[in-house]
């Protein structure tokens, strides 16, 4: 048997992996070469017993005693584990008279589910430890059966590539035996997601948690793999069979090189035979080890270790062949580290750039490299204190590099699908370089005006790499950019319109800088491109939806509707009633899953702003929890596109921060922050050509007819808390001390 497995992470340790190992022999010539060291077994923990080797990779529940059984008042469980060719195999027998879980993918985790945890080299030292902290064998598979069926994802792991990889139907079988008010869980977790292989390990350690909640609401459990309560980890370890055949196994570990410290490292496996011998090659450096058995029939393990200095963007291809006896087993691997994956960037853009013919595209690719670049360079800053993010900024940018076309970018094909384009911009607040995604509409004219939705993000990375992604790669969010081909007979609203979304410095709360980012890359879209300036709309989720509410509260005569979804309560601004006055004029879309931790604030949000004569249209979802679906975003998109931003006859304005001054050229003067002072207010009314104001709180503002509409009346009349203040040609007019013009 043959196994070559590849996976990728990071290793801050040379010998991390081999915690359950000791090194036997080094046959390192050249600190600077690649080498290998050969392991023999120390055990680091009590052992419960050992996990057959079964080919199949299949237990057989009725021959075999089950490695464990579970029971707690109305659930029981037993489960049967093995090895074998494909991973580790997997039976568990449930016993709980109601199946319940209405949920799939990311929420599959709140119904009925089953956590299955693996410690696959069995080299956990700090029990303590987070899962941010786990080693990259570590994992956590998640089973249910949801509204779609059988689901196994990997909800944790050490190496968070892999975190949401989902079983395929030849890899999981849930079944639902009512009779027996029984659920039946069986699979298989492949290699590759534990970073082993046939005979790598000679063990591992498991965990299994029966999330179906017993009459007092708690789950079962055996064993336990996240620190709970300051509780440390507690793991059934277990030898681990090899396989009863001839084999060889080739398990890249540490591919991820973060640092000049980290070194690449790969395990080996195989059944001794009279010779053996090992061949590591990268780039001009080549190491070959011959073996001569002389010792009892068995496994030999090894470990082969490349130092990170020989890793460069011209020699980063390793080769490794393993030979015993007549038997024989290769495999190639990318070893990687920033350098290299910018490199790769550099090449496909570059590649890409020579074959555009479109000025999109080419502005597209050049603000790709330039963002990936900004952040490659900041790494040489960073890297001593958050070495997570040159983790993040390989695994993000190889993504980026993955989605990106090898030949040529079909601008056609890319706007048929609504693939979204980067836009780079330098900020006026402070230099620095920042973007935003843009989608075109649908069969885009660039003669014609077209609706902006501006969609604002909820919090998550602050790493402007990751957030790139969003442009390339979709699957981890769930509201934007489905990248499906569009039925030109029934084009969805969100395809009816440029969608912005800017990245606003990640988890900025869309304050201070990144307010301003905003802005400032709303008016360059409206500059490049034909939009409709009365169909401009603002919306958001979760942090977004705090975001766009203050910008409409802010600057209520820029857009035509407001879409606001999960993002109420105390720690957002929608909580602040004495702003919705602003909104007077602004029709509101809002949005909640009741399931959402938000929902009571949203219903209160809705009723209250409805009490207030605010217009509002207010869903909320059943069953469903903190999230904003594509489906959703899309139908209300469809709301919002029905309105229309109008010049209003009265409104009011209410300012809490003397940055923002008051809506449709009147303009507020000496404002204080209302924390310590009331909050400046106007209220102002049009009729004809004469314009009415009422103020509290300031002693002065400015008036400009333009935005209102009034530039062209013969004759203009302000009245200023019942003084007319002037009469005559249409101008921009002080009224009392005037206006300090802030923005």
């Amino acid at each position: 048997m043959l196994a070559f497995l590849f996976c990728s992470f990071s290793l801050t340790s040379l010998f991390g992996i081999a915690t359950d190992d000791e090194i036997r022999t080094s046959t390192a010539d050249d600190p600077t070469a690649p080498f290998v060291v050969e392991m023999v077994t120390l055990e680091k923990h009590p052992l419960a017993g050992t996990i057959q080797w079964r080919e199949s990779g299949k237990p057989n529940p009725e021959t075999e005693s089950p490695l464990f059984t579970l029971s707690d008042e109305a659930i029981a469980a037993s489960g049967w584990i093995c090895a074998g060719d494909a991973g580790i195999g997997f039976h568990l027998v449930v016993r709980d008279p109601v199946q319940n879980n209405e949920f799939s993918a990311r929420n599959l985790w709140r119904g009925d589910c089953v956590y299955l945890s693996f410690d696959a080299l069995a080299d956990t030292t700090d029990l303590h430890a987070s899962a941010d902290q786990w080693q990259t064998d570590d994992g956590i598979l998640l089973l249910g059966l949801g509204s779609t069926g059988a689901e196994g994802q990997l909800s944790s792991s050490g190496d968070w590539r892999l975190i949401g990889k989902t079983l395929t139907s030849n890899q999981l079988s849930i079944t639902r035996d009512e009779p027996n008010g029984a659920t039946i869980y069986t699979g298989t977790i492949p290699w590759d997601w534990m970073h082993s292989g046939p005979g790598i390990s000679s063990h591992i350690g498991l965990a299994v948690t029966i999330a179906h909640k017993n009459q007092s609401g708690r789950d079962l459990a055996w064993g336990s793999m996240n620190p709970d309560s300051g509780r440390p980890r507690s793991l059934h370890y277990f030898t681990l069979a090899a396989p009863e055949d001839d084999f060889i196994s080739i398990a890249p570990v540490v591919t991820d090189l973060l640092s000049a410290d980290v070194n690449a490292v790969v395990r080996i496996a195989f059944s001794q035979g009279k010779s053996s011998s090992l061949t590591l090659s990268l780039g001009a450096n080549k190491q070959v080890k011959n073996y001569q058995e002389d010792i009892q029939p068995g496994v030999r393990r090894m470990c082969c270790i490349i130092p990170a200095k020989l890793v460069t963007p011209s020699n980063s291809r390793l080769e490794i062949k393993v030979k015993v006896d007549s038997m024989e087993s290769a495999g190639t691997m990318s070893l990687v580290n920033d350098a290299v994956v910018m490199s790769r960037l550099e090449a496909r853009v570059n590649t890409l750039l020579d074959k555009s013919t479109s000025p999109m595209v080419t502005a597209h690719l050049r603000a790709t490299l330039a963002v990936v670049g900004d952040a490659y360079r900041r790494l040489e800053w960073e890297r001593d204190a958050q070495p997570a993010r040159v983790l993040e900024f390989i695994s993000a940018t190889e993504r980026i590099i993955e989605k990106l076309p090898r030949q040529q970018v079909d601008f056609e094909d890319a706007v048929s699908r609504g693939l979204p384009w980067v836009v780079a911009f330098v900020s006026q607040v402070d230099a620095t370089l920042q973007f935003a995604t843009l989608q075109l509409p649908y069969n885009w004219d660039p003669h014609m005006k077209y609706p902006l939705v501006v969609y604002l993000h909820g919090s998550g990375t602050d790493n402007p790499v990751e957030g790139l992604t969003t442009a390339f790669d979709n699957s981890r969010q769930d509201t934007l950019f489905r990248n499906d081909k569009i039925d030109p007979a029934r084009i969805p609203p969100i395809h009816q319109a440029f969608v912005l979304a800017p990245w606003a410095r990640g988890n900025s709360r869309y304050a201070d800088s990144a307010e301003r980012d905003v802005m400032q890359v709303i008016d360059l879209v409206k500059e490049r491109y034909q939009v409709d300036a009365d169909r401009v709309y603002m919306t958001g989720f979760s942090m977004g939806c705090h975001g766009a509410f203050t910008f409409g509260v802010r600057r209520p005569d820029q857009f035509a509707g407001l879409l606001l979804a999960s993002g109420f309560g105390p720690r957002s601004d929608t909580s602040l009633k004495v702003l919705w006055k602003n909104l007077a004029t602004i029709p509101i879309v809002a949005w909640c899953g009741d399931l959402d931790p938000v929902a009571d604030p949203a219903r209160q949000f809705a009723a209250d702003t409805k009490d207030a004569g605010l217009s509002i249209d207010f869903t909320m979802v059943h069953n469903m929890p903190h999230t904003f679906p594509y489906s959703h975003f899309n139908e209300g998109v469809g709301k919002l596109l029905s309105y229309r931003r109008k010049v209003p006859s009265k409104f009011d304005y209410v300012s809490y921060d003397p940055r923002y001054q008051g809506a449709w050229g009147v303009l507020m003067a000496t404002l204080k922050r209302f924390a310590d002072h009331p909050a400046p207010r106007f209220h102002c009314e049009v009729q004809g050509g004469t314009v009415t104001i009422t103020s509290e709180h300031t002693d002065g503002l400015q008036f400009d007819p333009l935005p209102l509409g009034l530039n062209a009346v013969n004759e203009l009349v302000v009245i200023w808390n019942g003084t007319e203040c002037y009469r005559g040609a249409p101008q921009i007019v002080s009224l009392g001390k005037g206006a300090r013009i802030f923005r």
